[in-house]
């Protein structure tokens, strides 16, 4: 998600190797769900913010050659904070950061995850902005790496 200010709504955490970074909320969706409802759910469930009219932004594969998963990246240009969301957000590690900050986050190591790293470059490249074109957005907007459809 991205706000006027053109900041992208993103998660401090531990990815799983005692490295902590920078992600965009996502994960898997259920058998139920299509792809924009897991993403506006994980949104609300790490964030507290609910992303309005998402728009599927790019698809890719972690790795080439190895299991057959498709990640699905979601944007959305505007959200509203719920007032109560399903899990406690702790706001300590949920920051709206300036897109013009990103790259330097990139650079010192502090945005690893697959999914956020391609959704974020599509952005910084004007992927997916159909009234832009430009690249590191006016108006663009990240939501919801990884959410994996099996």
């Amino acid at each position: 998600m991205i706000d006027q200010r053109s900041c992208v709504l993103l998660v401090w955490r531990c990815q799983l190797t005692d490295v902590w970074g920078w992600e965009a909320p996502g994960g898997r969706a259920r058998a139920s769900e299509t792809g924009p409802e897991a993403a506006a759910r994980r949104a609300i469930e790490e964030t507290g913010w609910e992303p309005i009219g998402l728009k599927q932004l790019i698809v890719f594969q972690s790795t080439s050659g190895g299991r057959d998963a498709l990640h699905k990246v979601y944007v959305a240009r505007r959200s509203v904070m719920v007032d109560h969301p399903p899990k406690p957000v702790d706001p300590s590690v949920v920051q709206w950061i300036p897109m013009a900050d990103i790259p330097a986050l990139i650079r010192e190591h502090e945005i690893l995850g697959a999914g956020s790293l391609v959704g974020i470059v599509a952005l910084l490249m004007g992927i997916g902005l159909e009234d832009s074109g430009t690249g590191l957005l006016k108006d663009g907007g990240l939501l919801g790496h990884q959410v994996r459809m099996w």
